[in-house]
């Protein structure tokens, strides 16, 4: 799992920066036709379960 984490890591800010795009597209955000929403600050907040014991995952 250490190994592989750094990459999923990667993919994963690389699928919300698409997301963010496309939305930002959507709502026409840098244009003079821009929706309100492009105003929305957006956070994220992450929250995990652990559902294994830390030896199974860390390892």
């Amino acid at each position: 799992m250490a190994k592989g984490l750094p990459s999923l890591v990667d993919n994963g800010k690389q699928e919300l920066d698409r997301i963010e795009r496309q939305t930002a597209t959507a709502m026409g955000c840098g244009t003079a036709k821009a929706q309100p929403g492009c105003r929305v600050t957006i956070r994220f907040l992450h929250q995990a379960k652990q559902v294994r014991h830390s030896e199974l995952i860390i390892n």
